[in-house]
């Protein structure tokens, strides 16, 4: 994600440290998908305000983004951009609850967070001794994770947790004390699949990455007053990447534009959708939007992709190429695109695949769509 928001130095006098007091903190619901963003409001005593931005990642990373914010009239564009895609809401917790958020996130990856320590514990918000008793954590967590709908969600979380290597997740969710190890590294479930066999009980199949090599794991799981009881690993093998992809595979839905202004297309997009992930590859611009929910993740069949609203690549050879895996969100960003852009784009070609092939152009390095698709045909 490109770094875009105001950054302000750490502040070096402690005496102007003091000067700040506490307004108020917020954390996305988001902690089921082993990440929450943590947003603090002080006040300097002219009535200034500071913020901070926090992205924290439960299941590798530790703090994984921390950026600092002074203009207040960007603030809501600011925490779109580090917060936007997480598919969550925020929630007001204490500022003991903040830090407890960021201890535990450190914990996890003291490395890689070491590069943000510095600057955070300016306001004294590096305590490696601030606990929160049974009662408390579980009144924290019970804020930053959505209430359950069904089966489906419980065990899809829990499967996540497991694969993240992600305990205080797998603890919430499950009353079962004996640990069940997936994986040996913190690992990314691509796709789950739950089937009810009686009630209470379900056989699951789970498609997992670790680290670009592939395993299938069937399970089952037994269900207890709303947490996982039971999980017992019926098989697990390696298969191989085109076996993932087989399985893995989604229609798509590509809408072609040729872009007039690729500039201004690219500043109004970027102004527009700032929730939005942006990455620079070889052959261009993409930028992936997600859903403003995760309730992907509450169907019986789960793909990591499921959060995904649009995926938008602007070539160097001034192609757009929109790409979609539900036809009625296609529809819509159409409408979208041939509405608010409709200055700047010339429609091409719309084009239906079975098989996802958008993510195979952005890494190819090529800027031409219908070359790629039709190059050996």
């Amino acid at each position: 994600m490109r770094n875009r928001l105001k950054v302000i130095e750490g502040y070096k006098d402690k005496e102007i440290k003091k000067e700040y007091k506490f307004v108020k903190a917020m954390a996305t619901n988001t902690r089921l998908m082993g990440v929450v963003g943590v947003y603090i409001q002080w006040k300097d005593y002219e009535q200034n305000n500071f913020h901070q931005l926090f992205h924290l990642d439960y299941e590798e990373f530790g703090i994984d983004n921390y950026k600092e914010v002074i203009e207040d009239d960007i603030l809501k564009t600011e925490i779109l951009k580090m917060m936007g895609g997480l598919g969550g809401e925020l929630v007001e917790i204490t500022l003991k609850e903040a830090k407890f958020l960021i201890k535990k996130a450190i914990e996890k990856n003291p490395f890689e967070s070491e590069e943000w320590i510095e600057q955070i514990d300016n306001f004294h918000m590096i305590d490696r001794d601030n606990e929160l008793n049974e009662e408390e954590e579980i009144l924290l967590l019970n804020k930053i994770c959505i209430g359950l709908s069904n089966s489906n969600e419980l065990i899809n979380y829990y499967i996540m947790r497991s694969v993240g290597l992600d305990k205080d997740g797998i603890k919430y969710l499950s009353s079962n004390e004996n640990e069940i190890h997936f994986v040996k590294t913190p690992s990314i479930l691509l796709k789950n699949t739950v089937e009810k066999i009686e009630e209470d009980k379900y056989i699951v199949e789970s498609i997992i990455d670790l680290n670009q090599k592939y395993k299938l794991v069937v399970s089952e799981m037994k269900l207890k007053n709303n947490k996982i009881c039971n999980v017992e690993i019926k098989s697990e093998m390696r298969i191989s990447p085109q076996e993932a992809a087989f399985s893995l595979r989604k229609r798509e839905y590509i809408m072609l534009y040729l872009i007039k202004d690729k500039s201004k297309f690219l500043e109004l997009i970027e102004k527009n959708k700032p929730h939005s992930m942006i990455n620079d590859y070889e052959g261009g611009t993409l930028i992936t939007e997600f859903n403003s929910n995760n309730n992907h993740v509450k169907k019986d069949i789960y793909y990591l992709s499921g959060d995904i609203w649009g995926i938008y690549y602007i070539t160097d050879s001034n192609q757009l190429v929109v790409g979609a895996y539900d036809e009625k969100k296609a529809a819509k960003i159409n409408e979208e695109l041939e509405s608010e852009y409709k200055d700047l784009l010339i429609n091409i070609k719309n084009i239906h695949l079975e098989n996802s092939i958008i993510y195979q152009f952005v890494h190819s390095g090529e800027t031409n769509i219908l070359d790629f698709i039709y190059e050996d045909k």
